[in-house]
């Protein structure tokens, strides 16, 4: 592998995609029956803020230079400890949520490297086989 140069780290953690309170695009998502989730106020708040991020404090700090991406944990939501309150226990439609989110921000020219922790069992099952990084 060869050695990535850059000044810059961005770590995000903790997006909990596939959540109510998780982090949502303003477009929803579609479920698994045909239906369609809307994010709901708190979710376009924090949808704002995460657009805010990316687009603006990011390229300030970052004085426009290339950055490697850290996703330090918890990306999906799950379902665990018997918890009610997800968009859809259907781990593919939490897995393309979090998919839709990510991916415009690893393909960024500006990305030089995209990096994942395994999260935890809780959002991500045992061994985090619901977790893989891939494309759904």
């Amino acid at each position: 592998m060869a050695e990535i140069q850059t000044n810059n780290l961005i770590v995000v953690s903790d997006l909990h995609c596939g959540d109510q309170m998780g982090l949502c695009p303003d477009k929803g998502c579609q479920l698994d029956q045909g239906g369609w989730y809307t994010p709901n106020t708190i979710q376009r708040k924090v949808w704002d803020y995460w657009n805010e991020f990316w687009c603006e404090w990011v390229p300030m700090v970052t004085r426009k230079e290339p950055y490697c991406v850290v996703v330090n944990g918890d990306a999906l939501e799950g379902q665990h400890h018997g918890s009610t309150h997800q968009i859809s226990p259907n781990k593919a439609i939490q897995l393309k949520l979090a998919y839709d989110i990510l991916s415009p921000i690893a393909q960024s020219k500006k990305c030089l490297a995209f990096y994942m922790t395994r999260s935890t069992e809780a959002h991500v099952g045992p061994s985090a086989e619901q977790g893989n990084a891939q494309k759904p």
